[in-house]
């Protein structure tokens, strides 16, 4: 959305629910920035808020994200990153609350993991010692085995916003961590000239909601599935 011509007539926001159109006024009068502008750092708010909430069903067996990819051109002094830091505010509250709670869980599957350690070496020990003794270790194996299934894994960090990012970085965050992110950013040049945009492959899939295998020499094996991207 280009926002050098400031006409409001020229952005749709009669479709728009009458309290959206009011936020929209209400920023606009805050920030006195274009009104297209808001009212698209508005949509991309929302679409990141709840998109990995619900999709979206046109038609029966048409199935589909509500992700947004997005890009808005204002000129300098037009007040974007006012705008993003009024429309984002309560995305950025939520995402330091998780990252308080993460270091908590750190903290706590620290001390889980020390526990099982001593649990896991002890059975190890004592395996070896029914061999040597020459008694059978199937009790134990299957102790072994259940201690084993049952070591404590590292939390997941909830993000949501993210900016200076590689695609690969993206794809194991999706796959392995927090699957639902957002990739905003209010000056969009790391962005454009970053390797993203030249997997298009990534972003079609993400776009569509499907499934994707990583499979790298150099990485381990995992699958994005059922997961979510705003741009």
């Amino acid at each position: 959305m280009n926002t050098f011509d400031k006409n409001p007539v020229q952005f749709p926001f009669h479709v728009l629910p009458i309290g959206l159109q009011q936020v929209i006024q209400r920023v606009h009068a805050e920030t006195q920035a274009p009104l297209p502008l808001i009212a698209s750092s508005l949509l991309g708010a929302m679409s990141l808020s709840c998109q990995d909430l619900f999709d979206v069903e046109p038609k029966e067996k048409m199935r589909y994200p509500i992700s947004l990819y997005q890009m808005i051109l204002a000129e300098s002094g037009e007040r974007k990153s006012t705008v993003d830091r009024l429309l984002m505010s309560g995305i950025r509250e939520l995402e330091a609350e998780w990252e308080i709670e993460h270091q908590d869980h750190v903290s706590n599957n620290k001390t889980d993991i020390s526990v099982w350690e001593v649990q896991y070496h002890a059975l190890r020990k004592k395996l070896q010692q029914d061999i040597k003794k020459g008694e059978d270790p199937e009790k134990t194996i299957k102790a072994l085995i259940e201690c084993s299934n049952a070591k404590p894994k590292e939390p997941v960090r909830k993000r949501v916003v993210i900016n200076d990012i590689t695609t690969a970085a993206i794809k194991k965050m999706l796959g392995t961590g927090w699957p639902s992110l957002g990739l905003y950013s209010d000056e969009a040049g790391s962005i454009l000239f970053g390797e993203l945009l030249s997997d298009s492959a990534l972003l079609n899939s993400l776009w569509n909601g499907s499934s994707i295998e990583v499979d790298r020499a150099s990485t381990e094996v995992f699958k994005i599935e059922d997961a979510r991207l705003s741009c």
